[in-house]
């Protein structure tokens, strides 16, 4: 079982992306937004200019509901998400404009999937939807493809027509989906910009690889649309020429896959909040005495850099609350980089935590007396 956030894998392509001067789907968003609104934002052509961003300052200095919201300083282009999003939010008849309210889900499947197996993915991914909307208040605007199969051709060529759609590299789709889904035992799953792909396992029959994935699919789809989410919100699903080799804009890989954790683990009905022997040794147990130190976690894939990640951020929450550990992606997208954001969010460095993550690992009576530090 792999489930994982790829933001590097395909840096090669994105450095050959410059942002030259197309039509964006989000600035023709809040350009459809504000004229519904009462703006004039010149011509809904999804083009950023000055007339745009005007509008869009006069909106929000009218507005107080949009004062507070961090995310809408400085308007510009990369910015259009978080416009798009957060107008929908707080004015009902702008909703519709956004992508994910406009058009339906975007499913590509492989030939052999049946209607019943089509029609349990886009349950669940509605379903995955309305629960991160209704208890983290987590609503992205972009709509995402979900690409589901087992024939590495198929996911290769649907995956390649996604990519194209956003403007992205579509240039060894093969080789990146043969390397990303030959753990598929019995599933892997990832995401890219506003992309989810689930692979089965291609060695056993289609309808038992299935069938062994449907009672996960609500939890793959709900640790997916985390990582969607972070994408989003720290714009990264925006600018993807900003990536370079080792620059990650999203924060760190353990964070990263460990939130998408806690909230499985939250809907799952694990009490987070207890902070009694038995909940903090179940997590505990996964990562005593292990040598992998959580600094040198680049890319979470094996069962140990899942479990060392996943109580790394479950110290976090514990400590300062899953809202603060969510709300961090939101900084990222309100200008400051990951490692100002984690200064802001928990007081200390990220190098400052990894390095006293070591002791806590090894220690319930250490992890116990920093979580009930006050922050």
């Amino acid at each position: 079982m792999i489930i994982r956030l790829l933001v590097f894998t395909l840096t090669a392509g994105f450095l050959l992306t410059s942002p030259t001067a197309r039509a964006d789907e989000y600035v023709r968003c809040l350009q459809n937004q504000l004229t519904e609104l009462g703006y004039d934002p010149g011509p809904v052509d999804g083009l950023w200019g000055k007339r745009t961003k005007a509008a869009a300052i006069d909106l929000r200095e009218t507005e107080p509901r949009l004062q507070n919201i961090d995310m809408l300083d400085n308007p510009r282009r990369i910015s259009a998400i978080s416009w798009c999003r957060e107008v929908g939010i707080q004015f009902s008849k702008a909703r519709q404009y956004r992508p994910v309210d406009e058009l339906p889900p975007d499913m590509l499947f492989d030939d052999d999937m049946t209607l019943f197996e089509k029609s349990r993915i886009r349950s669940n991914a509605r379903r995955a939807r309305n629960e991160l909307r209704t208890f983290y208040r987590i609503d992205p605007a972009g709509l995402t493809t979900v690409i589901a199969g087992s024939d590495i051709r198929q996911l290769s060529d649907n995956l390649r027509k996604a990519m194209r759609k956003r403007g992205g590299p579509t240039n060894g789709m093969t080789s990146f989906v043969k390397e990303h889904c030959k753990s598929a035992d019995p599933y892997a799953a990832f995401a890219l910009y506003g992309i989810i792909v689930i692979c089965t396992d291609a060695a056993l029959p289609h309808e038992e690889a299935w069938k062994n994935i449907s009672k996960s699919l609500n939890r793959i789809m709900i640790h997916e649309f985390v990582h969607i989410y972070q994408l989003e919100y720290s714009l990264a699903s925006t600018h993807p020429h900003r990536f370079r080799k080792n620059v990650n804009l999203v924060g760190p890989a353990w964070l990263i896959e460990g939130a998408a954790m806690m909230v499985e683990l939250d809907l799952s009905r694990f009490d987070l909040d207890d902070t009694g022997f038995g909940g903090i040794l179940k997590l505990l147990s996964g990562v005593y005495g292990t040598d992998l130190k959580l600094k040198n976690i680049k890319e979470v894939r094996s069962d140990e850099e899942y479990l060392i990640s996943r109580y790394a951020t479950f110290l976090l929450v514990k400590r300062f609350g899953l809202e603060t550990v969510l709300d961090y992606w939101k900084i990222i997208g309100a200008g400051q980089s990951p490692r100002e954001a984690f200064q802001t969010q928990f007081g200390m460095s990220i190098t400052e935590f990894e390095t006293l993550f070591e002791e806590l690992r090894n220690s319930y009576v250490a992890s116990v007396r920093y979580i009930k530090e006050t922050s």
